[in-house]
């Protein structure tokens, strides 16, 4: 009991009279605290278990000497301690509440009813148990609730990465567990992979990448490859940043200051487990259990101005999930689009084709049946004709800015036409998916006028080549100056090695075709060889280099097959944030988004990690500051 007391430090404990409040009290009295102040599931789920365990009479003498002292001595203590810990622990945890408040549940119900079955006495007004929690809750001052209530601290670069690893795993988790259970998007999801397949086999994709990677991964020399193709890389195009440099970074400071502040958006969108990992100072625990407290906290806004959190059914594939807060700094209302954290988002992002493309019904019938899919014609999206704003788009994509539009237009233009908000710009961000989804709505916005003559601002975080114009159709002059319009309004931003902006049916096959050239020399070495090279232990031999030069040179002259375009991230500029491995600093590029056609996918162990949002957010901050 004084061990307990001396923690606290507290007066308002000290002066109490032991006699008055025990040490069984004062825990249950922060326990209170702590539910009050919890707007978790799990804390829910405890309170009502709480309310239910002292809200009954035992009127039987029996029962009352049987229960009694179970009810005091083991359930309510057990509570208490629950109470104590299970709310902050949720909170360290990606879908922890959901997780746990479900086991609680389910381990509440059999007390329930064993409580049902006793003979017993409601206390209908609940007056006993509102005299508890009030005499408990008024021993305890503010001060006291906000220093217990505690405060998680900015993790590491290694934590970040746990944390947004295993969010994106549970996400995945949630997802197939949603699919399985929903008939209607396993069948989205069943049509989305049908389609992915059938255009590999009709375009010849799939004999390609079949050659470049399923061929030496079947074979064990695909890791080796990729290791080989990493070293000629680093060498070989070293100054590739040179190459497509078109101003240093003084000339792009104010792109840097922006960015700074509205990449914070395209994280909160993701939701709290990924705030958790970009947190760049130490945040009550009370914050980070409530989606609008921890976008708030995180973007620096109040929490009122939070208009709108667009969730959907786990990871959908009809709209991404978004949310739309009022910037008052910037005057101006921004909707921020999550990118890819399921398998939904990622089936989203096969569906590169542009979608002027047009699947042959003949060809996507047999192929099919064959694969005993057949029922997926009758009711499938996608065989769509038709373009995106007078252009080619990334089809995916593009179906999903349609949608997202559809569904929060009338709740954005309400905030519009209120007086308040009337001098107000739009503002559209995003990350990765929710990035070439935020591009292509902004050319929605300015070509289709959807918020009037309002300012429209872009700002997309390592987007992937999503639009491109038709070089032989003839336009008006209204619409060419709203696409260049929304191109010169938009700015998009590389992280390093980040190989997310490389991704597109173009980039793909370069890769496949310099992965095949390498592995036509390596299918001819001992694994001894292969080993040696691999471990650095052998110089890579000079015809594999040379070959990799060839087919580079070559690949820049390959033909279009069907349904690929030569799609680039309809921007006016690039901020590419180069890391300096030395110092760990960072220097910043401008360049334009048609120079990065001519480029290839960087491979290298980073080109994944380097393309989380928390390692966007302190590449901007470094360079900011």
């Amino acid at each position: 009991e004084t061990s307990y007391d001396n923690t606290l430090e507290s007066p308002t404990i000290n002066n109490i009279n032991d006699s008055i409040l025990s040490t069984d009290s004062q825990l249950s009295a922060y326990s209170e605290v702590v539910l009050e102040n919890s707007q978790t599931k799990s804390a829910s789920a405890l309170k009502g278990a709480r309310r239910s365990l002292w809200s009954v009479h035992f009127s039987h003498p029996l029962t009352s000497f049987f229960f009694e002292p179970l009810r005091e001595y083991v359930l309510g203590p057990s509570l208490v301690l629950s109470s104590l810990i299970i709310p902050f622990t949720v909170t360290y945890i990606p879908f922890g509440d959901d997780i746990i408040s479900f086991l609680l549940e389910a381990l509440f119900m059999p007390v329930r009813l064993l409580y049902g079955v006793i003979p017993s006495r409601r206390n209908a007004s609940s007056t006993s148990t509102h005299l508890r929690r009030a005499s408990r809750m008024s021993i305890l001052n503010q001060s006291l609730t906000e220093r217990y209530i505690g405060y998680v601290k900015k993790p590491t670069d290694m934590q970040s990465a746990a944390r947004s690893s295993i969010a994106f795993m549970f996400s995945v988790a949630f997802d197939i567990i949603s699919a399985v259970t929903n008939p209607s998007k396993m069948k989205r999801w069943i049509e989305a992979l049908s389609q992915f397949r059938a255009y590999l086999k009709i375009s010849g994709i799939d004999a390609e990448l079949g050659e470049g990677v399923t061929k030496p991964l079947m074979r064990g020399r695909l890791f080796c490859n990729l290791k080989i193709l990493n070293d000629i890389q680093e060498v070989d195009i070293a100054d590739r940043y040179d190459r497509v440099k078109e101003c240093g970074q003084e000339d792009i400071e104010q792109e840097i200051t922006d960015g700074t502040r509205i990449m914070r958006f395209a994280t909160a969108a993701y939701g709290i487990d990924m705030i958790r990992s970009a947190l760049d100072r130490s945040a009550a625990c009370e914050v980070l259990q409530c989606e609008k407290k921890a976008i708030a906290f995180h973007t620096g806004i109040a929490e009122k101005d939070v208009k709108l959190i667009h969730v959907g059914e786990g990871g959908s594939m009809k709209v991404l999930r978004h949310f739309v807060a009022i910037d008052r700094e910037s005057k101006s209302i921004i909707i921020a689009l999550r990118g890819t954290l399921s398998i939904s988002g990622a089936l989203i992002d096969m569906q590169g084709m542009s979608c002027k493309y047009r699947m042959p019904v003949s060809v996507l019938h047999f192929f099919l049946r064959e694969t005993f899919l057949l029922t997926c014609v009758a009711t499938s999206s996608f065989l769509h004709l038709g373009d995106f704003c007078h252009g080619k788009a990334h089809k995916g994509m593009a179906e999903m800015a349609d949608n997202l539009w559809n569904v929060s237009s009338e709740k954005i233009l309400k905030l519009f036409e209120r007086e308040e908000f009337k001098d107000y710009g739009f503002t559209i961000t995003g990350h990765s998916l929710g990035a070439g989804v935020a591009s292509l709505l902004n050319i929605k916005c300015h070509v289709e006028e959807l918020v009037g003559t309002r300012s429209v601002k872009c700002f997309v975080f390592a987007p992937p080549p999503v639009f491109c114009l038709h070089e032989d159709e003839e336009r008006s002059q209204n619409i060419t100056s709203s696409i260049q319009k929304a191109i010169a309004d938009c700015v998009c931003y590389i992280h390093d090695n980040d190989c997310i902006p490389f991704l597109s049916v173009t980039f793909i096959r370069r890769l496949a075709y310099v992965l095949d050239a390498v592995d036509n020399k390596t299918q001819l070495m001992w694994p001894l060889q292969r080993f040696k090279i691999f471990w650095e232990l052998q110089d890579i031999p000079q015809d594999i280099i040379e070959s990799v030069k060839k087919t580079r040179k070559e690949n820049l002259q390959r033909s279009l097959v069907e349904g690929e375009s030569p799609l680039v991230a309809p921007a006016r500029i690039v901020v590419w944030m180069i890391k300096n491995v030395d110092d760990n600093t960072f220097t910043g590029i401008g360049c334009k988004p048609e120079t990065l056609r001519d480029l290839n996918i960087f491979v290298n162990q980073d080109m994944v990690t380097d393309h989380l949002p928390e390692q966007y957010e302190n590449a901007l901050d470094f360079l900011c500051n």
